[in-house]
Formats: C-alpha cells, sequence, structure tokens
C-alpha cells in the first residue's frame, strides 16, 4: 500500500466519521511525516492534540516536525 492510498483512506474515515477522532489526525500526521511533508503533519499532530491534551505520541512527533522545520523553541515546549 502506498502513503497516498493510506492518505486517502484516513480521509474518508475521517469524513465518514461524526466525530473528530484523535487517531486519525494522528495517523495521517505520520503519513506525512513519513512522507516528510513537515507542515501537513504538524497540522495534523496539533489538531490530534486540540482534541485529546493527553496524547503523548502527538507532542513526541509534533516536536519532531518542528524541529525539522526549524522551529527549536515549540519543539522544546513540546518535549
Amino acid at each position: 500500500m502506498k502513503s497516498t492510498d493510506c492518505i486517502q483512506d484516513l480521509d474518508r474515515a475521517m469524513e465518514k466519521s461524526e466525530d473528530n477522532v484523535s487517531k486519525y489526525f494522528y495517523c495521517r500526521g505520520l503519513v506525512y511525516s513519513s512522507l516528510k511533508l513537515n507542515k501537513k503533519a504538524l497540522e495534523d499532530f496539533s489538531i490530534t492534540i486540540s482534541i485529546d491534551e493527553n496524547f503523548s505520541d502527538a507532542y513526541l512527533n509534533r516536536a519532531k516536525c518542528f524541529f525539522l522545520t526549524g522551529v527549536k523553541n515549540s519543539a522544546l515546549a513540546d518535549l
């Protein structure tokens, strides 16, 4: 399965879901991150955190994306 297929599947799951599901955004953020689309990954990790502020893996991965995009203060804050 290609990464773009994963993104399309997650987009469909999000559309069908009546609620915002943090894991959908988190998983899509991981896919974006693996494709080095760090700005899109940052958006999804931030949405994940806004839905579930206790989602620790989202903070860790958002920190990695912040670091890779040169926003080191925000990376440190998330860590």
